[in-house]
């Protein structure tokens, strides 16, 4: 290694022993519905998106605040709105208009280059809804230096709802879960969960919960149809203890959640409608949800029904978890929209700003359209509020909002720093020893010389001198 190289990574190692963690920013632009955005750090995205979703959609940040890019289970686009060429001939197998059809998980390890895509499949389109994964690598010799997708359409589970969640597990790694369908005599009450490491995505033994059948159409005086069990928001709690899921014309199922081997336990349900009674929705259309960040409250929205004339409220219900009971109307839709399907998914705020409410076209002033907010949503109703217009939009929001990791996000386990033109990634272990290293591009692998030095392999090459690619300094 040239002297020139040693000093600046010595800086470097100095700097980061020294400088506490960056904040995390991986949440903080929000790309949804129809060309909407909503920024809450530092470096607000500006542009204009591309997508156009009713549902489906997720987005992701590197650590620093910058948009990498955005989904809508079907295409990516990178952070200028351009479809990336991985796509633009075979889309990913997701489908835009179902609830959590998209989901961007970071790799762990990888330090904001490589990213997976879980994706789902509606349950009134595709006679076996099945959970996938692709892979978009941020520095793909194809993309231009603004990421790629490199990986398609991995199956992971067939017969599968709609509803995908994740959350860290405290290491750096993540739990994905997904659930059955209940389709086509596929069971209805199993949860699949999914470890997410620097090895790749691991299936895990799945459990059971409540089965996630359909309630009784008051319009129809029948069953609603099977699809209507699978589909609605699934979410872990901030701490990753819990997993709520969202019956819609059922009821709320709520389960514990072991992050150490990814089993579901103890699960039970809110408001189940058997005798036809859902109170205190009006509607039984459950479908949005989330938990306020202590955990403690459990925020669900439902959807109007139309009939019978005049049609129910769509309305959003607090429910206190450490005593179960009915829950309470935080909010419902204006008069004008009785019967309108005006209220959509459910979203935490990366800014401590509260819990925000996907509102379909209908909150609208001065040529503006908002997203509706709880303020405070660890406080029980009514000191928890709702603001209306919550925030305002560029574009028009649909029934979706992004789709994030719940909990802690950071992917970065790592510094990047740029040093003579080329990029590092630097990390500090826990004996305060930093080492620096290049992320391999694209179609290369790492190689370990002498038990110490990191290195970039050229694909069916050999390796490439370490002057001018190493950067492990734990050892000699």
């Amino acid at each position: 290694m040239n002297n020139t190289l040693r000093v600046a990574l010595a800086i470097v190692a100095l700097v980061l022993v020294w400088t506490p963690a960056g904040a995390q920013n991986e949440k903080n632009n929000w790309i949804f519905g129809y060309h909407s955005r909503a920024s809450f750090g530092p470096i607000p995205y500006n542009g204009i998106p591309s997508i156009n979703s009713d549902q489906a959609c997720s987005s992701i940040s590197d650590s620093a605040g910058n948009l990498q890019f955005y989904t809508d289970g079907v295409w990516v686009w990178n952070r200028n709105g351009a479809v990336m060429p991985g796509v633009q001939t075979t889309q990913l197998q997701g489908y835009a208009d179902t609830s959590q059809g998209a989901l961007i998980v970071p790799k762990p390890g990888s330090g904001c280059n490589e990213y997976y895509i879980f994706t789902t499949q509606s349950p009134f389109n595709f006679p076996h809804p099945t959970l996938m994964y692709s892979v978009v690598q941020m520095n793909a010799m194809t993309g231009g230096g603004l990421g790629d997708v490199t990986v398609k359409n991995v199956v992971l589970q067939p017969d599968v709802s709609s509803q995908i969640t994740a959350v860290g597990d405290g290491t750096g790694n993540y739990w994905v879960m997904s659930h059955s369908y209940g389709g086509g005599g596929a069971p209805n009450n199993v949860f699949y969960p999914f470890y997410v490491s620097a090895s790749g995505v691991t299936p895990m033994p799945s459990s059971t919960g409540y089965p996630h059948i359909t309630g009784h159409n008051i319009a129809s005086n029948g069953l609603y149809a099977a699809g209507w069990g699978a589909v609605g928001q699934m979410k872990f709690s901030q701490d990753g203890t819990r997993v709520a899921s969202a019956v819609p014309s059922k009821y709320v199922e709520v389960c514990n959640f072991n992050k150490v081997n990814g089993l579901v336990s103890g699960c039970i349900v809110f408001n189940s409608d058997l005798s036809l009674l859902h109170f205190p929705f009006d509607a039984s259309t459950v479908y949005g949800i989330e938990f306020a960040p202590l955990g403690r409250y459990l925020y669900v929205s439902t959807y109007g029904e139309a009939f019978p004339s005049p049609g129910s409220y769509c309305q959003l219900v607090q429910f206190d978890l450490q005593i179960p009971g009915p829950g309470v109307v935080v909010a419902t839709s204006p008069s004008n929209y009785r019967g309108k399907t005006d209220m959509g998914e459910l979203q935490l705020a990366p800014d401590g700003s509260g819990i925000y409410l996907a509102r379909h076209g209908t909150v609208f002033l001065s040529g503006t359209y908002y997203i509706s907010r709880v303020p405070f949503p660890d406080n029980p109703y009514p000191s928890c509020g709702f603001v209306q217009f919550g925030k305002a939009l560029s574009g028009m929001p649909s029934w979706g909002l992004p789709n994030m990791v719940q909990g802690p996000l950071s992917c970065a386990t790592c510094t990047m720093t740029t040093i003579n033109g080329v990029t590092f990634c630097c990390s500090t272990d826990v004996n305060g020893q930093t080492c620096c290293k290049r992320l391999c591009p694209v179609g290369s692998t790492e190689t370990n010389i002498n038990g110490a030095t990191l290195c970039c392999t050229a694909k069916g090459g050999s390796p490439i001198g370490s002057g001018t690619t190493i950067f492990c300094c734990s050892k000699p």
